[in-house]
């Protein structure tokens, strides 16, 4: 028996922010090894289109999920409609990340607040339920 341990085919992806830029380049390049995904992002509509096309492209099953990474509640929801849908999670891609068009001096407290939860703080609620003790 062969064992490839870089063979992606059917594991299970969830890429956050996967519905535009380098999200949803990681999402086609995994769905293009076999990968079923789990789109999960803040634009539905964005979303939607992103999973249509790579269900068309790579035949792969994709998620839908709505969510703010930011905010912890989404995050666990997304981890567990994941597990709900697929059984398992075998990667995760912590993609997500806001982009503030304002010089630093500009930055009002609660926008500076929202970029560094979704930063810093957000990849560990994700990444939570699957760390080791």
């Amino acid at each position: 028996m062969s064992l490839n341990l870089f063979d992606l085919k059917g594991k299970i992806a969830i890429i956050t922010g996967g519905n535009g830029g380098i999200g949803l380049g990681i999402a086609r390049g995994l769905a293009s090894v076999g990968c079923n995904i789990v789109i999960a992002a803040r634009n539905p509509t964005k979303t939607a289109k992103a999973a249509e096309e790579i269900r068309g492209d790579y035949g792969v099953q994709v998620l839908e999920l709505e969510a703010d990474v930011s905010k912890q509640e989404h995050v666990e929801s997304m981890v567990q409609k994941t597990l709900d849908f697929f059984g398992r999670v075998d990667v995760l891609v912590n993609n997500a990340g806001i982009n503030i068009r304002k010089m630093p001096q500009d930055l009002s407290p609660r926008s500076t607040t929202k970029y560094s939860t979704s930063t810093s703080e957000a990849p560990s609620y994700a990444r939570k339920p699957y760390t080791p003790l």
